[in-house]
């Protein structure tokens, strides 16, 4: 059994370890990921694409693209879907967006069963492995009123958080594939 230095609670392993998968996938992409201040309103970071200047510079460019991390062990998959219900809390920041706003990417870290949390990071001296991925969805939609409830969302299994992905969406900026 895992023998943590300190008694954080589990739900702050998660976050941590979610935040840890998303750097290292964008850290591949190659863009710029800040963010993660103590105060969160319902975005957890921002990334934005880098490019070369003339002179052979680096230089952050266009629009910032937002994201909400969330780690779970509660989604199951389904019909090549990922599912899972979030608090309509967090769904109604996601679709309450206003005409100035930058698309907010919502991005879910699947990881086993709290019981199997031996599994969740496996290490050696070759290999560094988080359990089960990171999937991503751009969540449009109304405004839900029970805000102590939860509304089911279905993320396709295709829409993992891979570095192509990241930089897919840029592409799909472009192409008005996300509001903002």
């Amino acid at each position: 059994m895992l023998t943590p230095l300190s008694q954080i609670p589990l739900s702050h392993k998660m976050e941590r370890l979610s935040e840890a998968y998303v750097h290292t996938v964008m850290a591949m992409a190659g863009v710029k990921l800040f963010g993660g201040d103590v105060t969160e309103y319902g975005v957890d970071g921002y990334f934005q694409r880098i490019r070369v200047l003339p002179n052979g510079e680096l230089k952050e460019t266009g629009i910032c693209l937002q994201c909400q991390i969330k780690a779970t062990t509660t989604s199951f998959i389904r019909d090549s879907k990922v599912v899972y219900d979030m608090r309509v809390r967090a769904y109604n920041k996601l679709v309450d967006v206003a005409d100035d706003d930058a698309p907010t990417i919502f991005i879910l870290f699947r990881i086993p069963p709290e019981e199997q949390i031996d599994t969740w990071l496996l290490l050696d001296d070759d290999t560094l492995v988080l359990k089960h991925c990171c999937y991503w969805d751009y969540i449009t939609g109304s405004r839900l009123e029970d805000k102590d409830s939860s509304h089911r969302i279905e993320i396709p299994i295709e829409q993992r958080l891979t570095p192509e992905a990241v930089a897919n969406f840029f592409t799909m900026l472009k192409e008005g594939k996300f509001g903002g």
